[in-house]
């Protein structure tokens, strides 16, 4: 297995803290690689590319956001790195990728498979449950797909 993808509700809805609920965010760097989030006033999300984690977690804890595209990766190091493909993520430091295309489409690789058992478990309980497996057969066919 190397990651997920799911599909979730075309509207505005605090998402990335319902994916990410029980992760330590705070003990991660966060890059956003590629955003169009908006918050409710219809601004920018994000208007850096870079954020410690106790930043992140306020941005995205409570409130409410609409996502069109996104691709955010999370390290416990600073090394940043562009990440484009698959490859790319396994071959940089970080340890989760989450890309969100179309509004509605969420992959979400790590290199930790007890992050993804956290993620799969809050996507359970907020009741997303066509959740499919990404693995070595179908690899290309998310990852390297815009």
């Amino acid at each position: 297995m190397y990651g997920i993808r799911f599909e979730i509700n075309n509207a505005y809805d605090n998402f990335l803290e319902k994916i990410l609920n029980k992760i330590n965010i705070l003990e991660y760097n966060w890059q956003i690689l590629h955003d169009d989030v908006f918050d409710e006033n219809n601004q920018y999300k994000f208007n850096k590319e870079y954020y410690k984690g106790n930043e992140f977690s306020e941005l995205i804890k409570g409130n409410k956001y609409y996502i069109i595209s996104l691709k955010l990766a999370a390290y416990k190091k600073t090394c940043y790195k562009e990440i484009n493909n698959y490859e790319g993520f396994e071959k940089s430091e970080a340890r989760l990728f989450i890309k969100i295309i179309d509004n509605i489409f969420v992959d979400v690789y790590a290199k930790e498979k007890s992050l993804l058992d956290i993620i799969i478990n809050n996507l359970k309980s907020n009741m997303i449950s066509n959740i499919e497996y990404i693995s070595q057969s179908n690899l290309q066919k998310y990852f390297d797909n815009d």
